[in-house]
């Protein structure tokens, strides 16, 4: 328990601290790919071992110590992987995860053969793995083969079920096709009269508007009309003053001229 707790606070202040994968613990460990497996529950076997532990990487030999006289496990195991990688993801990951009430111990570790062993001894067959996979796959295809396919309904398909004018019987008539039919007839005369209302007010409005520019001309032409004769007037009235003018200056110049010719008559002749 106490190896369970030490490797856990290790990887929580490596984790904390963010410490690269040179500087940490794991590093010294990266010239092998075995793992310790200690505190197996009886019940697993190595097929479960191999199912808990294939979620961080290929485990490609396991070696479950077997006790020699009633051939159970004794507890612990030895790991291999195809990566070392996976070890350091295992240590970090299953150290101390409960298992049938009991806790994993994972850690490092160079495992070594004794001299009657072969690494192949503890070769993982995955060919037993490989044939349950095969035998699942020819179950669904069976599975699926059996399916029949469902006969869906027409109405009016039975040649029972129309009559001889080519209906179809009251009992598979749809109760809801009158309502509908009688829906969609109400909803399109409400469309139809709502078009006539709108050409209708269309209508009103193009009226109005024809009659608002008729008035509107009929100003225009109305304003023109005071402006031509206020200008006429005012003409006639420019022209009226000139002639007045004149006929005062012509006036005044038969005057001067009577003038003269009464002085001349007065003054005494030399």
């Amino acid at each position: 328990m106490n190896s369970i707790q030490k490797i856990n606070s290790i990887n929580q202040k490596e984790l904390a601290s963010n410490t690269p994968y040179k500087a940490s613990w794991h590093y010294d460990y990266r010239d092998t790919n075995y793992i310790y497996i200690g505190n197996v529950p009886n019940e697993l076997q190595e097929r479960d071992i191999l199912t808990i532990f294939s979620q961080y990487g290929v485990p490609t030999h396991i070696n479950m110590v077997k006790d020699r006289e009633t051939g159970k496990h004794r507890g612990f195991a030895f790991l291999k992987y195809a990566d070392v990688r996976s070890c350091v993801l295992a240590v970090d990951n299953f150290n101390g995860v409960t298992v049938r009430d009991r806790k994993l111990r994972v850690d490092h570790t160079y495992y070594k053969l004794r001299d009657d062993e072969k690494e192949d001894d503890y070769l993982v067959d995955y060919s037993e793995a490989d044939r349950e996979l095969e035998k699942e796959r020819r179950n669904r295809k069976k599975i699926s083969g059996n399916d029949k396919k469902l006969l869906v309904y027409v109405p009016g398909s039975n040649e029972e079920e129309k009559k001889g004018n080519g209906e179809i019987d009251e009992e598979f008539k749809d109760p809801m096709a009158d309502y509908l039919a009688k829906k969609d007839n109400d909803k399109a005369e409400s469309e139809s009269g709502h078009r006539s209302h709108r050409s209708h007010r269309s209508h009103r409005s193009h009226r109005s508007e024809g009659s608002h520019r008729s008035h509107r001309s009929h100003n225009s032409e109305n304003k023109d009309d005071d402006s031509g004769r206020r200008h006429r007037s005012h003409r006639s009235h420019r022209s009226h003053g000139e002639d007045e003018s004149r006929n005062s200056a012509s006036r005044n110049s038969e005057r001067n001229k009577d003038s003269s010719t009464e002085d001349r008559d007065r003054s005494p002749r030399r």
